[in-house]
């Protein structure tokens, strides 16, 4: 996310594999040009693609119909969302968008 790298020289040297490390993604969570960055990110999708979202989170429950399906394969176009084959399992990305979609994007400010 653009506004990430705008503060990656604060927190020192990082190596590949930190950005999936949970407290350096929570640190860079708090940055208030990385929420302005998912929130924008957030109010760009429609209703039914930020209900997936939630229910990947395990915030909402998942539907079994046309359109929640065609949000599914929507959010995979748009990288949002990342399928794991071999246990047929939805990731939200990238990792902040994630950390910002399990706090409940509909409760922030």
């Amino acid at each position: 996310m653009r506004a990430s790298l705008r503060v990656l020289d604060n927190l020192g040297k990082i190596q590949p594999d930190d950005i999936y490390d949970e407290n350096l993604i929570r640190k860079l969570s708090q940055r208030s040009a990385v929420k302005i960055e998912s929130k924008t990110i957030w109010l760009s999708l429609s209703p039914i693609e930020q209900h997936v979202l939630k229910a990947v989170a395990q915030l909402e429950a998942y539907d079994d119909d046309y359109a929640f399906n065609e949000a599914i394969k929507m959010l995979l176009q748009k990288r949002l969302l990342v399928l794991n084959r071999q246990d047929e399992t939805l990731t939200i990305t990238p990792p902040l968008f994630r950390h910002f979609i399990q706090t409940d994007p509909t409760t922030s400010d």
